[in-house]
Parts: structure tokens; C-alpha cells; sequence
């Protein structure tokens, strides 16, 4: 469930997020340390895992909301 999902359920509204700029800048971040754990000699399930967690942080997507 990506995060337009998450908000729409909880009932907040399009331009009803004050610090999106924030809330973008933690996704960016988080999409960073993704890529670094992504150089690790990892599981298949931590990879999937990282790919799900890819999906979910869309920035391009979460702009269209915020």
C-alpha cells in the first residue's frame, strides 16, 4: 500500500499536509539507504524486501497527492 493510499484511508485530504516538503525529503533519504543496503550480500527475502519498501516510497506518485 503506497502512502496516497495510507492518507486517503486515514481521511486526509489533498493540501492537507503541512510539511509534505518534510515528509518527501524522508522518503528521498530512506530511498538512499535503500541503495546502500542494496551493496550488501543480502537474502533473497531482504531484497524483496527492499523492493517493496521501493515501491512504497514513489516519490513522483506521493508528489501527486501532496
Amino acid at each position: 500500500m503506497d502512502l496516497y493510499v495510507i492518507l486517503d484511508k486515514s481521511g486526509v485530504q489533498r493540501g492537507e499536509i503541512i510539511d509534505a516538503q518534510g515528509l518527501l525529503e524522508a522518503m528521498r533519504r530512506t530511498l538512499e539507504k535503500i541503495d546502500k543496503l542494496r551493496q550488501l550480500n543480502l537474502t533473497e527475502e531482504a531484497k524483496e524486501i527492499l523492493n517493496n519498501a521501493t515501491i512504497f516510497l514513489n516519490i513522483e506518485k506521493q508528489r501527486e497527492f501532496c
